[in-house]
């Protein structure tokens, strides 16, 4: 009879993502809908003009993918 391994049971909160494509995909949408704006100002001929443009950063980032912070997103990355 032949045996069967068992899957280690390692403790512990589960993964946030089942796999990588799943946190590509959230990834994506934060930088596509980013709430973090930044003003920035041109200057064009004789008038300056500012608009805001998004800013998507690590720690909005971690904390958009439900990570308590950004080192909780770095240590994520080790697994």
């Amino acid at each position: 009879m032949a045996k069967t391994k068992k899957k280690r049971d390692r403790g512990g909160r589960p993964a946030l993502f089942e796999n990588a494509e799943e946190m590509r995909t959230k990834i994506e949408e934060y930088v596509k809908n980013c709430p973090d704006t930044k003003r920035v100002f041109f200057k064009l001929k004789d008038e300056v003009v500012s608009e805001d443009v998004p800013c998507p950063g690590m720690t909005g980032l971690a904390l958009y993918l439900g990570f308590n912070s950004r080192s909780s997103l770095y240590e994520y990355e080790k697994k």
